[in-house]
């Protein structure tokens, strides 16, 4: 019904809850009326529905008697958005909130915008997607599919650890992520934000944080108004830049960023530099443990476990658990002695010569000592409580300043709002 267009796409995913719930919960699928329905009754007339009755075995498997008997009202009046409008769902995960049942009936009303789908997208794709103020509903419909767990690495945690879905928790993970997404306070911030990190690297994310950082001679180059490579390409003979790139853990990290992290954008670009400075570390450590096996080829493992005790801990000021689990990541990283200082002087100056670029990229033109030597852009600043807030955090990410202020705070929700509320061309 749904490829020939019989079938709306709230319709198809609304069934398709529901023929899960009656198969599995037989005549216990539904509790009692919402204590509140979601749109007024009357209402329900206004969105494209199809009665139960209508679909291919739907009424069978809900039980029309059971039907009646939680709705009094006639078989033949009742449609998908009525059974959502009106009933509470047993047998959900955390949907006290009536998160499925808000989701279905908003979608119908073309008031939340999702994109149906019968396969998981790309992170890439989910972040093209919310560039555009959408976001994703996965319905898994092959046998093979319906059948099995999905299993994936947690990329953003420690030592990765495995975490499964199968086809009805991957459609419910996706209408809650809608809840988070469309919340009028924080929307217009996170597609600026996930416009931004579009745009990084012309287009390319991945080659802006993977890829070696456009050397000193490329970034004078850009200076004078001229075009600079994201790689080793057309680098001046003799040039003597670090023009090292970031490890491939970052990226897996921040692809949880931009497809499956929905909330303030403050959060989210602290999150960011998190991972870049765990990268950072990462780096650090593995350049000077090998320093030290060079140098002390007979007394590594002594330098290594005595450097440990003038480790300082250091991390991006977040929420309390992610926070204590990356001053975790950092304390176990730092076994070497240059983290007596957290990095090593290289790495720093890449993290800082990184971070003034992402800022130039996003439009925020820096202009402190740090970024100066970098873009040459000490007259050219954009407001200054947005320079100073972007600034300030990796300051409070490398444990030089306290973090940020409201006032600060603030202007960085306004500047990621501003981005998100114009029309432009998504890449």
């Amino acid at each position: 019904m749904y490829l020939n267009k019989d079938l709306s796409p709230s319709d198809f995913a609304g069934s398709y809850i529901l023929y899960y719930l009656g198969t599995r919960r037989k005549n216990k699928w539904a509790g009692g009326n919402l204590k509140k329905s979601i749109i007024e009754h009357r209402k329900e007339n206004e969105a494209v529905s199809k009665r139960v009755c209508d679909i291919p075995g739907l009424l069978q498997v809900l039980d029309p008697d059971y039907l009646f008997r939680k709705l009094s009202i006639d078989i033949t009046e009742i449609s998908v958005i009525t059974v959502f409008n009106r009933l509470t769902l047993t047998g959900l995960k955390a949907n006290n909130d009536n998160y499925v049942n808000v989701s279905i009936v908003l979608w119908a009303l073309n008031q939340y915008p999702f994109r149906l789908l019968f396969h998981i997208p790309s992170p890439m794709a989910v972040l093209r997607m919310q560039c555009q103020g959408e976001r994703v509903v996965t319905v898994l419909v092959e046998e093979e599919e319906l059948g099995r767990e999905h299993v994936a690495p947690l990329s953003y945690m420690q030592d990765m650890p495995l975490h499964g879905r199968d086809a009805f928790e991957f459609l419910l993970h996706d209408l809650k992520h809608m809840s988070h997404f469309i919340c009028p306070e924080t929307h217009l911030e996170q597609v600026g934000f996930f416009r931004c990190m579009l745009g990084l690297g012309r287009g390319n994310p991945r080659a802006f944080f993977c890829a070696p950082l456009p050397c000193e001679c490329a970034m004078r180059d850009r200076d004078r108004g001229e075009e600079f490579s994201w790689s080793h390409e057309g680098v001046n003979e003799g040039c003597v830049c670090d023009l090292q790139g970031c490890d491939t853990q970052l990226w897996l990290e921040l692809e949880y960023v931009i497809s499956d992290m929905n909330c303030y954008s403050t959060h989210l670009v602290r999150y960011l530099l998190a991972k870049m400075l765990l990268e950072a570390c990462r780096r650090s450590a593995q350049t000077n443990e090998q320093d030290i096996e060079n140098d002390y080829p007979d007394r590594k493992e002594d330098v290594l476990e005595s450097s440990h005790t003038h480790v300082k801990e250091s991390a991006p000021v977040r929420d309390n658990y992610v926070s204590e689990r990356e001053r975790r990541e950092v304390t176990k990283a730092g076994k070497v002695e240059t983290y007596r200082r957290k990095l090593g002087c290289r790495e720093r100056r890449g993290l800082e010569r990184r971070w003034a670029l992402l800022q130039t990229s996003f439009g925020v033109i820096p202009c402190d000592e740090i970024s100066d030597a970098i873009s040459g852009a000490a007259n050219r600043c954009n407001d200054i409580a947005i320079v100073t807030a972007f600034q300030k955090l990796l300051r409070t990410a490398l444990g030089e300043e306290e973090a940020m202020d409201e006032t600060q705070a603030e202007a960085l929700r306004l500047f990621f709002r501003n981005k998100g509320s114009k029309k432009v061309d998504i890449l």
